[in-house]
């Protein structure tokens, strides 16, 4: 095994030899990508609400809203659950609890599993500090007293067959891993840094590859043993391996494939070739349960964080598996909007690409121009506020090229859940 210095070594100089990469500055709104202007949004906003003014559009454009997380009662029952057992001391009870959100992959209406959700919850209610990595871990990092571990692992080794245990353990101990090495990048790590990692990550694979996700039916075992493909000399090669058990484990857990966009990238094991294959492998191995929504999230996430991406997407089939996906939230007011402001941090995300990346995102944001309108008018119902990242008006001001032609008419546009009512001026000017 390798340190996992080398990996980021060699990520370094693989990053170096692009340097002849150029800043370009498109924006983008659902895919409607123009120069921006020296006055930056609000002077966007201005030229492309021509012929509606922003007052305007938010009388003829109604979309009913709401401020509420339907999914924020089944978060807190889980924390409770946590909560409980931490109160008691009981790993071994709550070891229990993760086992059986591990096997049953019990989630959310939106398909969030409650094991993540728990899992998270835990790492931030027994953390003593957390951080957010600067680009590297793709994940809050969070660090442990050495009293806990210290705890948790005489409890592991007086119980060594419970596999939970030992995930939870593994899991914590990856997370101190990367507290110790920081939230800077690879570059200005400092050598304690490194080898603190490296110590972390060596007694989490000596805790947890014992243990075969296949065998135990677990996709917490998987997910842990992918997230251990860091620092291993042939990482590459053990991530798509991994990969593979955990997709096929959980094929429709979108964090999985989240989680594997990112790594594919090239400052990670991958590489946009790599990345291409890999979101259309995911696709063909979840179409019946999934439609070509697993592509469609992979190349989105990926996007958020390099447009060179945009050279190897499929506009046809990315719109494809937006509509499945958006069909599949259409009852979830939080999650259809969570995917909106996702799709546009995605097409709004700067980073230093490629040359002629700027090109090939404007090619690929004619098509998805062309066809997000008719998903958008198909799908949408009803918009939740505290699901949406920017400014609110900044909604309307994207779905409304989905209702143009009657905006175009002077009508006025009311969707709701039953579907789109609209009233011409004729109408309006009667009931007046």
């Amino acid at each position: 095994m390798s340190d996992i210095r080398t990996n980021f070594d060699q990520t370094m100089i693989r990053l170096a030899g692009r340097m002849d990469e150029v800043l370009d500055y498109p924006l983008t709104i659902f895919g409607a990508i123009v120069s921006m202007p020296e006055t930056g949004w609000a002077g966007f906003k201005k030229v492309a609400l021509r012929p509606f003014a922003l007052r305007d559009l938010k009388k003829r454009l109604i979309i009913r809203a709401t401020d509420r997380d339907e999914e924020a009662a089944e978060r807190q029952v889980l924390a409770d659950e946590v909560d409980a057992c931490l109160a008691k001391g009981d790993w071994l009870e709550l070891a229990a609890s993760f086992r059986h959100l591990d096997q049953t992959r019990n989630a959310t209406r939106s398909g969030v599993r409650h094991l993540e959700i728990a899992m998270q919850y835990l790492r931030a209610r027994t953390s003593v500090s957390f951080e957010e990595p600067n680009g590297c871990s793709y994940e809050m990092t969070f660090d442990f007293s050495p009293e806990l571990i210290s705890e948790l692992t005489e409890l592991q080794e007086d119980n060594p067959d419970n596999y939970a245990l030992a995930a939870i353990l593994a899991r914590l101990h990856l997370d101190c891993g990367w507290a110790a090495r920081g939230s800077r990048w690879a570059d200005a790590v400092g050598e304690s840094g490194w080898v603190a990692m490296n110590e972390h990550y060596h007694r989490a694979r000596n805790i947890i590859t014992r243990f075969d996700p296949v065998a135990y039916n677990s996709p917490l075992l998987a997910e842990i043993q992918y997230r251990l493909c860091v620092g291993l000399e042939n990482g590459r090669e053990r991530l798509l391996e991994s990969f593979t058990d955990w997709s096929d484990l959980d094929p429709t857990n979108l964090t999985v494939y989240r989680q594997h966009a990112y790594h594919c990238l090239p400052r990670w094991f991958g590489d946009y070739k790599t990345l291409e294959q890999q979101a259309e492998a995911a696709r063909l191995a979840t179409r019946d349960a999934f439609g070509d929504a697993a592509y469609t999230v992979m190349m989105m996430h990926a996007l958020r964080f390099e447009d060179g991406a945009a050279h190897y997407l499929k506009p046809d089939l990315f719109l494809s598996g937006l509509d499945s996906l958006l069909q599949t939230f259409e009852s979830n007011p939080y999650r259809f909007t969570a995917t909106c402001s996702e799709l546009q941090d995605a097409l709004e995300h700067q980073y230093y690409h490629l040359l002629g990346a700027k090109r090939a995102k404007k090619r690929v944001a004619k098509v998805i121009r062309a066809g997000l309108p008719a998903i958008v008018r198909r799908h949408l119902s009803v918009f939740c506020s505290v699901a949406w990242d920017q400014p609110e008006d900044d909604f309307l001001i994207a779905v409304a090229p989905a209702f143009s032609d009657e905006l175009d008419s002077g009508a006025t546009v009311a969707v709701t859940a039953r579907g789109i009512n609209v009233i011409d001026p004729e109408e309006e000017a009667v009931a007046a």
